[in-house]
C-alpha cells in the first residue's frame, strides 16, 4: 500500500451469493475484523487457487449436510448438484421442505469429478440457466417428505399442555378414513352398522376399554374392535390408515379389548327368557381352516377337519336367549345335551311348567316338539283323527314350524353375511375366534332390542 494506490489483501472467502446474475463474494481482509468484512465482485484476475479451495469447500459441505440430513447412502445417489435448499423445522425435526435439483447423466459421479469445474459451468449465464432448471430440469423430493413424515408421524400427534410436574404425553386424534378423502361421517358409513347402536356400543363399553393402554382413546379402542370384527383380519392395512396405529398394535388391541368388552354387552342371558311363548333351537357348524395347537380338542375324526358348533336359541319375537359355542362338530341332539338343554326343559317337565321348543327330527322327541312328536301326538287312524285331518293337521303344523324356524336360520345367516370375522375364520384361532362370535351375537341382540324399542 503506498500514498497514491490503496491495495486490500483478501484473507479468506466467506460466503458466496448471485444477484442479478451477478456473482458477489463475501471477503475478510487482511488486517480487518470480521464486522467489517465486505460482499465484492471479483475480477478475472483474482487469486484463483483461494477461489477454487473456497468452492470446493462449499460444495463439499453441502453435498455432506444433504445427505446426513435425508440419511441417504453415498452409494445409492445419482449424480445430484444442489442450487438452492430451504429448511423447514416442523416439531423440531428438520425436514427438507424444496431443493432445486440438477440431475446430472445417470453415468457420472460427482464425488469423482472436479465440483469447481461443475460449479463454474452452472454459474456461466446463471439467469438462462436457473430458469432452465426450474422449469426442466428438477426433481421433487415429495416422496423424500412423504418418507420422513411416515417415519416421525408428526400429524397424527398432538402434544399436551404440559406443567412443571407433569411429564411429556401425546394422544391420538382421530383421523378420517383416507385423508382428504372421508370425513368422521363416512367413517360411520364404511363401518357399516347403525350410528345409534355403534353410540350405545360405546356408552356401554367405554369405561372397561380403559384397561388396555394405547394412543386411543375409548371410543376409537372401541371402533378399532368394531371395524375389525365388521371389516375382518385381512382388513389391517385400512385399520392402520384409519387409526395410525401399527399392525401390531392393532393385533394387540382387539385381542385385549374383546374379552373386556363382552360383559358389558351381556344381553343374553336364560335368566331373562320369556316362558309365555314358543321358542326355537337350531345349530349350526363352522370349519376352522388354520392349524394351532390344542388342535385336537377342535378336530372331528370322521369328518377330517377341525370346526366348532353354535346352538342358539331364540323366541318367536326374535329375542336370543341363549347362544353357546361347542369344540369340534357336534350334531343337534349332543349340543342340547352337552350344554344343557336337556336338562333345563326336563326341570320344567317335573315341576308342572310349560317350555315349548320346537326343534328339527334331531333333536330328543320326548323334550322337543319335533315333527315326529307331533305326528305321535295325534295319534293313529280313528282314534282321535281321521287319516286325512291327520295329514292336514300335519301339513299345517310342518309349515309353521319351517315358518317360525327361520329365525333360527336368519340369525346365523346375518352372523354369515354380514361379519367379516366370520367370512374370514381361519386367520385366527379358535378360542379367540369363539370370543369374537359370542361378541356379535351380544351386538346383534342388542341391535334387535333398538329396533324394537323404537
Amino acid at each position: 500500500m503506498d500514498s497514491n494506490n490503496y491495495r486490500y489483501n483478501v484473507e479468506e472467502i466467506l460466503d458466496k451469493r448471485i444477484i442479478d446474475g451477478s456473482i458477489e463474494y463475501f471477503i475478510k481482509w487482511e488486517g480487518y475484523s470480521f464486522n467489517e468484512s465486505t460482499w465484492e465482485i471479483l475480477d478475472d484476475g483474482f487469486n484463483k487457487n483461494m477461489l477454487e479451495t473456497f468452492e470446493r469447500n462449499r460444495f463439499e459441505t453441502i453435498v455432506k449436510d444433504f445427505i446426513n440430513t435425508n440419511q441417504f447412502d453415498i452409494d445409492d445417489v445419482e449424480t445430484i448438484v444442489v442450487i438452492k435448499m430451504i429448511i423447514a423445522t416442523i416439531s423440531k425435526i428438520n425436514l427438507i421442505k424444496s431443493i432445486i435439483i440438477k440431475k446430472l447423466n445417470s453415468n457420472t459421479n460427482i464425488f469423482n469429478n472436479d465440483p469447481f469445474r461443475i460449479l463454474n459451468q452452472l454459474n456461466e449465464n446463471n439467469d438462462v440457466q436457473q430458469k432452465k432448471i426450474i422449469r426442466h430440469n428438477y426433481i421433487n423430493i415429495n416422496r423424500l417428505e412423504r418418507t420422513i413424515k411416515k417415519r416421525y408421524r408428526n400429524d397424527t400427534f398432538v402434544p399436551t399442555p404440559l406443567n412443571k410436574n407433569q411429564s411429556r404425553k401425546t394422544v391420538r386424534i382421530f383421523k378420517d378414513l383416507y385423508p382428504t378423502h372421508y370425513n368422521q361421517v363416512d367413517v360411520y358409513n364404511e363401518l357399516g352398522l347403525p350410528i345409534d347402536l355403534v353410540d350405545e356400543i360405546v356408552r356401554l363399553c367405554r369405561n372397561s376399554v380403559k384397561a388396555f393402554k394405547c394412543l386411543l382413546d375409548s371410543r376409537l379402542k372401541v371402533l378399532l374392535v368394531l371395524f375389525f370384527l365388521k371389516k375382518g383380519p385381512n382388513s389391517t392395512s385400512l385399520l392402520k390408515r384409519i387409526f395410525s396405529i401399527s399392525s401390531a398394535t392393532i393385533s394387540r388391541a382387539v385381542r385385549a379389548l374383546i374379552p373386556l368388552m363382552i360383559p358389558c354387552l351381556y344381553t343374553i342371558s336364560l335368566e331373562l327368557m320369556n316362558l309365555n311363548c314358543l321358542h326355537y333351537v337350531d345349530c349350526t357348524d363352522f370349519r376352522i381352516n388354520r392349524v394351532h395347537p390344542y388342535q385336537f380338542e377342535w378336530y372331528r375324526g370322521d369328518l377330517k377337519y377341525h370346526s366348532f358348533t353354535i346352538q342358539i336359541l331364540v323366541d318367536e319375537n326374535g329375542t336370543i336367549d341363549s347362544a353357546i359355542i361347542g369344540k369340534g362338530h357336534n350334531n343337534d341332539s349332543g349340543m342340547s345335551m352337552l350344554t344343557g338343554l336337556n336338562d333345563l326343559i326336563y326341570s320344567f317337565i317335573k315341576n308342572g311348567e310349560e317350555f315349548s321348543v320346537l326343534a328339527d327330527p334331531a333333536y330328543n322327541g320326548t323334550l322337543f316338539y319335533t315333527p315326529k312328536r307331533i305326528k305321535n301326538l295325534l295319534g293313529k287312524g280313528d282314534e282321535i283323527l281321521s287319516n286325512q285331518e291327520r295329514k292336514v293337521v300335519e301339513s299345517r303344523f310342518h309349515h309353521f314350524q319351517a315358518g317360525k324356524r327361520s329365525l333360527v336360520e336368519n340369525k346365523f345367516a346375518d352372523m354369515k353375511n354380514r361379519w367379516g370375522i366370520v367370512k374370514q375364520r381361519g386367520i385366527h384361532q379358535p378360542n379367540f375366534l369363539s370370543y369374537c362370535l359370542i361378541m356379535i351375537f351380544h351386538i346383534e341382540q342388542i341391535n334387535f332390542n333398538l329396533r324394537n324399542n323404537k
